[in-house]
């Protein structure tokens, strides 16, 4: 048994750091979720939608078609259940708060996670701390913890779900249990289920490519399918036997998307359900399509998908302007930016500066991988997220929420660079140079303006 003095001893710098960061994380998080602003007032557009959900499953309007006719109904099941433990407790009138409360414990110990990730590409403690506090005070990822929104569950689940992989990659029964895990991930955000193939990727090749990789894969496939499977049976049966997948409004976000109709309002069965992209309402200049009003319901994917197609086939410019949806993931529209204090807006601003310059800044990686100064497995893994993410974006319009689970990673791979910058100054200064005029020349209009 270690003394009390021995514990003392074992304890290093860093790890009073790590302490420090989660508690003042917490700290901040309660802080800007009850003073800098109201919960109860912020119960307006997506989080209005899954709390007003997991009220009506509550209250056992288990088959109302609101249950299931836009968006995955995973999340807002979670939180009924989440509810009938606040009750059995006796705090049922502060419902809110609590699960405010806990969206914040659940992103505050991730902290501990991203910093147990960083330690597996980045040799410096100093640089890995100071990624995780990046991402500890990022205020996109702050600020979402007021909200009842899905990506307070999927971004911890998934920083714990990678670092399990990374962790333990030739483990089969952990394998199995982290496919478990990354199937509540999609369950929740179906869009995410393309991360999988980074998954399988990465087991495959990490275990040497041989026959007990493909074991490996299967043990994390099984645990991942048996919870989708799982739902897609729940969502088939309260919606009765309407909704056949993980979500309803898939094929209505990639009309939208290809079609660039500023709304989608359908009316089915005494239920009016509007959809407004918020890419397409702060770049309306993208706008081709009239506003759609239909008598189909979400249900009804495959109509919403014939008419996205064709708009993809009479419009093939858009093949290119697409890659504005992947721009707006960084520098688009802030969603949800209802209830946003005005003296945060440089909080804010800097933030997403701070996710610009460490994304531009990926490009050196080139040079590491090259040299092999670096793990390339795990760097072509954490690169791979956010390409998937890019890749969702391009064919279904996405605001920066969608960027949110992955920012850890370009936070870590940023740091990853800044370990051997040193080593590549001269090529550094090129590149940022290259990366300047670039910009000048698309931008020599306005330049132009501002001069004269």
């Amino acid at each position: 048994m270690l003394n009390f003095q021995e514990i003392i001893k074992q304890v290093k710098p860093y790890h009073i750091m790590l302490v420090f960061i989660v508690v003042a994380s917490f700290l901040f998080r309660a802080y800007y979720a009850f003073e800098c602003l109201d919960p109860a007032k912020l119960l307006g557009t997506d989080m209005g939608g899954y709390w007003s959900r997991a009220n009506a499953r509550f209250s056992g309007e288990v088959f109302n078609i609101g249950q299931t006719i836009a968006f995955s109904p995973l999340y807002h099941i979670i939180l009924s259940e989440i509810f009938k433990i606040i009750e059995f407790f006796g705090f049922l009138d502060k419902k809110l708060e609590i699960i405010i409360l806990l969206n914040i414990f659940l992103s505050s110990a991730s902290i501990i996670f991203v910093y147990l990730i960083a330690n597996q590409l980045i040799k410096k403690r100093f640089l890995s701390i100071l990624a995780t506090f990046i991402y500890a005070f990022y205020y996109f990822l702050i600020h979402i913890n007021a909200y009842i929104l899905s990506e307070n569950i999927v971004v911890p689940l998934l920083i714990i779900s990678i670092y399990l992989l990374l962790r333990y990659p030739d483990q089969k029964f952990i394998l199995f249990l982290n496919g478990i895990l990354l199937g509540f991930i999609v369950g929740v955000r179906p869009p995410l289920g393309l991360f999988a193939l980074s998954y399988v990727g990465y087991i495959f090749f990490a275990c040497n490519k041989s026959f007990r990789s493909l074991i490996r894969i299967a043990c994390l496939l099984l645990g991942c399918l048996l919870i989708i499977f799982s739902c897609i049976v729940e969502y088939n049966h309260i919606s009765r036997g309407k909704l056949r997948s993980l979500s309803a409004h898939g094929g209505v976000n990639f009309f939208m998307t290809q079609c660039k109709s500023l709304s989608v309002k359908s009316k089915h069965n005494g239920l009016v359900m509007h959809l407004v992209p918020p890419v397409l309402v702060a770049n309306k200049q993208l706008l081709r399509e009239k506003p759609l009003e239909t008598n189909v319901p979400f249900y009804d994917q495959g109509y919403y998908y014939e008419k996205g197609f064709q708009c993809l086939k009479e419009h093939p410019e858009d093949l290119i302007g697409n890659l504005t949806y992947v721009k707006a993931l960084i520098t688009g529209p802030f969603f949800p930016g209802k209830g946003l204090p005005k003296w945060l807006s440089v909080y804010r601003d800097i933030a997403r500066k701070i996710l610009l310059f460490t994304c531009i800044s990926l490009g050196l990686l080139c040079l590491l991988i090259r040299d092999k100064k670096v793990d390339c497995k795990k760097v072509f893994l954490f690169l791979s997220f956010p390409f998937l993410v890019m890749l969702v974006s391009y064919f279904y319009t996405c605001d920066g929420r969608c960027f949110y689970p992955v920012t850890f990673l370009i936070f870590i791979l940023f740091f990853l660079i800044v370990e051997h910058i040193k080593q590549y100054k001269n090529q550094a200064i090129f590149y940022f140079f290259v990366l300047l005029v670039v910009y000048l020349i698309f931008h020599c209009d306005l330049i132009f303006k501002l001069i004269t």
